[in-house]
């Protein structure tokens, strides 16, 4: 996918015309929505949203309620920070959490004054950024976590990049969201085939195995995901 500099600003001035923000919302569709491997997409994301927001700082968190718990899956900087990938944090206290459980974006126009979130503002002024964006990454099926856009500059981010942003995070929560299924959907492909061939080895003998007794709705697992619930996706069913 290759985009114009015509249709997408560096952003010069303080925001993109609505037209030009929409047409490069539709780049960046295009280029992650049909991708499957999670690696990939996340390499593609860090590229390419510096095509649509400004910022210094792009980062993905992963809510994990049960656990409670926030897990660095992306990040992309023009600095070098000493944090890595898979990072694992207590959510309490966090944006990350407020975010994914009101399901409502959060705007920090100065870290240096603003007081909420005792656990993650240090690190935002350990690093220089000074104003911040978050948004929830969500899908019809589940409440994946955030992506975040800091910046080095005091309120870079205005109502309208608010809105804007939330726009780009619904699309991104939808390649995500596709992406975890497949890979969930193949694990899960592994392991009753492997069950499979414990089963046969353990009938062995004169005993058969009968393939045809079983079907798998694997067999359609090229339709889009985000058609499917999650708890009506079986794997394998029983055939009378």
């Amino acid at each position: 996918m290759v985009f114009s500099p015509d249709m997408v600003s560096h952003r010069t001035g303080r925001t993109l015309p609505t037209a030009e923000r929409l047409s490069a919302l539709l780049l960046l569709t295009d280029a992650i929505v049909a991708e499957r491997n999670l690696s990939k997409l996340f390499s593609q994301l860090a590229r390419l949203l510096r095509r649509v927001v400004d910022f210094n700082a792009v980062y993905v968190s992963l809510y994990d309620r049960q656990r409670n718990v926030i897990r660095l899956q992306l990040f992309d900087a023009d600095f070098s920070v000493d944090i890595p990938l898979g990072w694992e944090f207590d959510a309490n206290d966090t944006p990350a959490k407020l975010v994914s459980e009101t399901q409502k974006p959060v705007l920090i126009r100065e870290t240096d004054t603003d007081t909420r979130f005792s656990t993650s503002m240090p690190l935002f002024r350990k690093y220089g950024l000074h104003s911040l964006c978050m948004a929830p990454l969500s899908t019809s099926q589940r409440r994946l976590g955030i992506i975040s856009f800091g910046s080095r500059k005091p309120d870079n981010y205005l109502e309208d990049d608010v809105e804007f942003i939330q726009l780009v995070a619904a699309q991104v929560a939808i390649a995500i969201g596709n992406a975890l299924a497949y890979e969930e959907i193949e694990e899960l492909k592994n392991r009753l085939s492997r069950e499979k061939h414990y089963m046969e080895d353990e009938i062995g003998g004169d005993g058969t195995w009968n393939n045809t007794n079983y079907t798998s709705t694997t067999q359609n697992a090229s339709l889009p995901i985000a058609l499917f619930p999650r708890a009506a996706i079986t794997l394998a069913t029983r055939v009378p």
